[in-house]
């Protein structure tokens, strides 16, 4: 597990941490007061969909959001539903610029649907991680035998 961090000050180191073997987690911060943040967020979505596209053809990714205590049902309903229309649309477009060279496009676990987490009180955290096993089981890498330097690394 590494945390990359979404700042921009730590964004050029990324690319060593990146790899094909990995399923990516891309978690954000449910807003009780949508005072634009979440124009920033679908535009950091929609960053990190491009730059697994470009880096990872056909990296794995699954969304989480936080804090949802934070929150009324209906305004993490709408957040939630506003991320996912991101996802599609910047799939939709990375859909025109990778078809013609056949490669491998970004996969979005559901469809881009969030899974849903309270840290605070612990909600959703056993649902996430046996979401995330099964997720990582499905990968065509799964079974895949580790390089040998990697195991006598550890």
């Amino acid at each position: 597990v590494m945390d990359l961090a979404g700042q921009a000050v730590y964004e050029s180191t990324h690319q060593y941490f990146l790899q094909r073997r990995a399923v990516y987690l891309l978690v954000w911060r449910a807003y009780p007061v949508q005072d634009g943040r979440l124009n920033v967020l679908t535009d950091r979505i929609r960053h990190w969909l491009e730059a697994l596209q470009m880096r990872i053809p056909g990296a794995q990714l699954m969304l989480v959001v936080t804090h949802t205590d934070a929150v009324e049902a209906a305004a993490l309903d709408e957040q939630c539903r506003r991320v996912k229309e991101a996802v599609q649309l910047c799939l939709d477009s990375i859909k025109g610029w990778s078809q013609d060279e056949g490669a491998l496009r970004v996969e979005v676990f559901q469809g881009g649907e969030s899974q849903r987490v309270n840290c605070l009180l612990g909600e959703g955290v056993a649902r996430l991680r046996a979401s995330v096993v099964n997720f990582a089981v499905s990968m065509p890498w799964y079974r895949e035998a580790l390089p040998r330097t990697w195991v006598l690394l550890r």
